[in-house]
């Protein structure tokens, strides 16, 4: 078909009475294409092609399929009408119900792209080799000391086999990240070539067309030698694979929630997720190769490159200063650590992994380690001893103290109660001294136990039970004869040993 403008030429040759083969020769175009706008003289657009009407036994459910559509517009993206649930509503409403779930599909898909203008960009299938991964995270309910708490758990798939592995965490962060997929590598014996990940949540951060990667990703990437590739953005297609199988976990794995009794996430992760993980997909069959997924993944597995032979440290590390009150904040302010008023005004070098805040002075003495917090919700968090070495000098503050309000034993929080502010001073002096040697619980424990039997106990003898206790431990049975000191009452006595 020739453009208006050599159509316009060969009008103007022909009124000027070229021939038509003066004229294709001139246009270099065949003699029948010539002679075909030469004679025409209708130059009009054409009508469009008038549709056929058709009725369909759907006729009279179409508005109410159309009000379905159109109401759960507004609802979130996971939660809209599907054609499947369209049809099984349509079912129960409507008996008998006349059309097929082909019917209903079919209409479903035409009104949401030429009517609504719910339009689906059409996506290319990408081929995965073995050894090739995706990752990314989903979220649900874990029963946690009697109560639902939503974790973060990071999938990381192998879409040639389709097999999926699991790990809990409290975030999303880099830490999170590193860590889990430290764990997935030793436990399934090798590293992917090549690991697709979301538009760089958690590893980094992307400002319009720029990447820009955390350090701590970037050292894991380099340390373990794997490819990383990032999806464009809302482009979730480019790692259908995981984003079906994170669906598949939280289904099949995590309903109804599972409880984690002591609160151990990573030993959970160990013990329990890692064999949750191999039973995944047991037994099934690819979705479209129709092979067993084990077998396939054992092909995945002998693709993996080798596990680096030495250790990598998951944590960012960075330098912080301690407020006045001996505070350091993380996560832009929204989580507090307490060091204790003694380090108020210090530089500390802060470790972030995915479990722990750990803090050491400038010169790399261990300071203090906190489990790590996350959240958008603002966070203080302090251990027994950085409270107890503040208030040994500040016995004031006690009636008023956090640990106070959280001390387990009733016996020795009412003890200092009723002290007078220096004996309370030199009661914590002796708690704190204790808890420094053997840890705090065994300290409070020995504190418990002087009490039974000494008015006034003293940091010695606090530090004597704590020993004890934490050596060999009390002996409380009845019958336990304790250690046999008849031949020193002999010897003490001036007679001779049987």
């Amino acid at each position: 078909m020739l453009e208006v403008s050599q159509v316009t030429i060969i009008k103007d040759m022909d009124a000027e009475g070229k021939s038509i083969t003066q004229i294709a020769k001139a246009l270099s175009i065949d003699y029948k294409t010539a002679k075909k706008y030469v004679e025409q003289e209708d130059f009009s657009i054409p009508e469009h092609p008038v549709p056929v009407i058709r009725h369909s036994v759907l006729d009279p459910y179409k508005a109410e399929i159309q009000r379905m559509i159109d109401e759960s517009r507004k609802w979130p993206r996971k939660q809209r009408y599907t054609a499947k649930r369209i049809f099984v509503i349509l079912m129960e409403r409507h008996e008998p119900f006349p059309c097929s779930y082909v019917t209903v599909s079919r209409y479903v898909s035409f009104y949401k792209t030429e009517i609504a203008g719910i339009r689906m960009l059409g996506f290319e299938e990408l081929v995965w080799h073995e050894g090739e991964a995706q990752c990314d995270f989903g979220e649900a309910g874990f029963i946690i000391s009697g109560r639902i708490v939503i974790l973060k758990f990071l999938v990381l798939s192998f879409p040639y086999s389709n097999k999926p592995f699991v790990q809990l965490f409290k975030g999303e962060t880099a830490e999170c990240v590193c860590q889990g997929l430290m764990d997935i590598f030793a436990r399934i014996g090798g590293v992917p070539g090549l690991i697709v990940f979301d538009n760089a949540t958690g590893i980094g951060r992307r400002i319009g067309d720029v990447l820009t990667l955390s350090k701590l990703f970037s050292s894991f990437r380099l340390h373990f030698g794997f490819q990383a590739r990032f999806c464009n953005p809302a482009s979730g297609n480019e790692k259908g694979n995981v984003e079906a199988n994170v669906g598949y976990v939280r289904r099949n794995a995590f309903v109804p929630p599972l409880r984690i009794d002591d609160g151990d996430i990573a030993a959970f992760n160990k013990d329990r997720m890692f064999s949750i993980s191999f039973s995944l997909r047991e037994g099934e069959r690819h979705y479209k190769t129709g092979e067993d997924v084990g077998s396939m993944f054992e092909k995945d597995r002998a693709s993996l490159r080798p596990i680096p032979q030495s250790a990598f440290y998951a944590a960012s590390r960075d330098m912080r200063v301690a407020d006045k009150y001996g505070n350091i904040s993380i996560d832009a302010g929204k989580h507090s650590y307490k060091l204790g008023t003694k380090h108020s005004g210090s530089s500390v070098i802060v470790d972030r992994t995915a479990w722990k805040i750990i803090v050491h002075s400038a010169e790399g003495r261990l300071i203090r380690s906190f489990d790590r917090e996350f959240g958008e919700e603002r966070t203080t968090t302090s251990d027994a001893l950085t409270q107890l070495e503040s208030l040994q000098y500040k016995a004031g503050s006690w009636p008023n103290s956090i640990l106070r309000e959280q001390m387990p034993s009733n016996t020795v929080r009412s003890y200092i109660d009723g002290l007078a502010r220096k004996d309370a001073g030199e009661s914590l002096r002796a708690l704190c001294a204790a808890a420094h040697l053997f840890s705090y619980p065994v300290a409070l424990d020995a504190f418990e136990q002087c009490l039974a039997g000494i008015e006034h106990p003293s940091a010695d003898d606090v530090r004597i039970v704590a020993r004890r206790i934490s050596t060999y431990g009390l002996c409380e049975s009845e019958n336990a004869t304790g250690v046999d000191l008849s031949k020193y009452d002999v010897l003490v006595g001036g007679k001779e040993a049987l």
